[in-house]
């Protein structure tokens, strides 16, 4: 399932359609079941209030005849996903649930991930432009931000953030996506979380040569 950020699109529109099968049930009305034989997937479309966008999808992965993993995406009007089920042995047990919140004043989602018993295990949140994801900020502590300019969907390099909360201090480090460090610098915060110094590692040994300060 491709997630989707902007407008919904109307249903029978995909492209990897195997066979269509259209059926009614008394409480939910099944618009559409997928099935494509090579990826060994099926994806259910639901169109609950029957108003030609999906309100929700679930996409079944097999193995050798029998359900590997089930997802369970529920979708707003405007076609964002909302919230997401993973059964990830598609034994009927949940083991993990994620939940979007949109501000559309700034074009940013918050995603909260769950295992199975409701504890948190990950926040995240992105940034999007013109529908695609260009920014990703992972945990309260330790960040990966993943830099797409394009945006072609593919990140040209990120960020990765470490806190050092008892100084007040930020080791930030811009690696390509292979991993290697391109600079680094450390920035240091007053109370009330305003910059106040900046230190660059120049030379990329570990040491911070050159101070900026306010």
């Amino acid at each position: 399932m491709v997630e989707r950020i902007g407008d919904s699109k109307l249903l029978n529109t995909r492209k990897d359609v195997k066979e269509t099968i259209t059926a009614a049930g008394d409480k939910e009305k099944v618009e559409s079941i997928f099935i494509n034989e090579k990826l060994n997937k099926r994806t259910t479309s639901l169109d609950k209030n029957n108003d030609g966008t999906v309100d929700c999808v679930t996409t079944e992965h097999f193995y050798n005849g029998k359900a590997s993993s089930k997802d369970v995406e529920h979708y707003d009007k405007k076609g964002r996903i909302v919230e997401r089920q993973r059964d990830l042995e598609a034994n009927g047990k949940i083991d993990s649930f994620e939940k979007y919140e949109y501000n559309e004043e700034n074009n940013t989602r918050h995603v909260e991930v769950r295992d199975g018993d409701g504890d948190l295990k990950v926040i995240r949140k992105d940034y999007y432009k013109d529908g695609k994801i260009i920014k990703t900020e992972i945990d309260s502590k330790t960040n990966d931000s993943f830099w797409d300019h394009g945006p072609d969907g593919k990140p040209e390099f990120y960020y990765e953030y470490t806190h050092n909360d008892a100084e007040r201090s930020t080791i930030v480090e811009k690696k390509n996506l292979n991993g290697e460090i391109e600079t680094r610098h450390k920035t240091f915060k007053d109370e009330n979380g305003n910059i106040k110094a900046v230190e660059h590692d120049k030379n990329l040994d570990g040491i911070f040569e050159e101070r900026w300060q306010r």
